[in-house]
């Protein structure tokens, strides 16, 4: 999806483009300890008939794809990062929504931090601009507010390209993360219609 800026009159024609956007919704059951992701015909069929009119109103026959990285071009070279750096990172009140769980459009300060602390070539990419041009989240477990992370980071610097992949503090399986980020901190030669990131 396309984001616009409009100004104060959504009908005129010089409407700008800000960004694009994809997101994936996951419904949880939380009673279960950990949480599951909800699976079964019979709760399929209860969100299908919950979000008929939303789906048939308001969405696009490309978001049905499940597997986000197909939603993206194919790249012809993968990521190689050449810096590495394990932080520790604690969960502040600032970056929690109204239940104390990680708001996720918190998400580019949280990489700000993370790129602070690690220093060297990764405080670089922040040095000029704070926020990354592209951004691709996934957020597998709960995050919470005062709980200590292990953040590492990885980062290609040739492309400006950067992952963070956050753990509970002392955790090592990667089954256990909480939040995995692929960031480019690229601004210069865009490409006009934005679109940076590939799988």
């Amino acid at each position: 999806q396309t984001l616009y800026l409009v100004g104060k009159q959504r009908e005129r024609d010089l409407n700008v483009p800000l960004a694009t956007g994809r997101f994936m919704e996951c419904f949880c059951d939380d009673t279960a300890e950990p949480p599951v992701a909800l699976s079964g015909d019979a709760w399929e069929q209860d969100v299908e008939k919950f979000f008929a009119r939303v789906k048939r109103d308001h969405s696009s026959e490309a978001l049905k794809e499940t597997q986000f990285h197909k939603m993206y071009p194919e790249s012809k070279t993968p990521f190689t990062p050449t810096k590495f750096k394990k932080v520790s990172w604690l969960m502040s009140h600032g970056f929690g929504d109204l239940w104390n769980l990680l708001y996720h459009a918190k998400t580019p300060e949280l990489l700000w931090d993370l790129n602070k602390l690690a220093g060297g070539s990764f405080a670089e990419l922040v040095k000029d601009e704070p926020d990354p041009q592209a951004v691709g989240v996934s957020l597998p477990k709960k995050m919470e507010v005062g709980k200590v992370y292990d953040a590492y980071c990885f980062l290609e610097e040739s492309r400006q390209n950067a992952v963070y992949v956050l753990l509970p503090s002392g955790q090592t399986a990667l089954a256990e993360h909480v939040l995995a980020v692929f960031a480019s901190y690229k601004w210069k030669g865009v490409p006009e219609d934005g679109k940076t990131m590939t799988a």
